[in-house]
């Protein structure tokens, strides 16, 4: 804390600059083992919820403990049509 508090210290340069890729997580692809119980997932086709701007085209789908795992390369974003009263 006192090192921090000095004055005119030099930008941290690696900080400051990281690439926004850093620590986030590659997108699930079909095949690879489910989270949870590690068996392989597959994909689903998805559908759009007229309440909703975006759906994903697909998710992908643990058959023996049911769990679906959206990624972001699936989501589509939909434009809302609002209707004029």
């Amino acid at each position: 804390m006192a090192a921090l508090r000095r004055p005119n210290l030099p930008v941290d340069d690696g900080y400051e600059n990281k690439a926004e890729t850093v620590g986030v997580r590659p997108d699930m692809q079909e095949g690879e083992p489910c989270y949870k119980c590690s068996t392989p997932v597959i994909k689903r086709k998805g559908r759009w919820k007229p309440s909703r701007d975006y759906y994903y085209e697909f998710h992908l789908w643990c058959p023996k403990c049911a769990i679906a795992y959206h990624v972001e390369s699936a989501k589509r974003i939909v434009g809302r049509t609002q209707s004029l009263l």
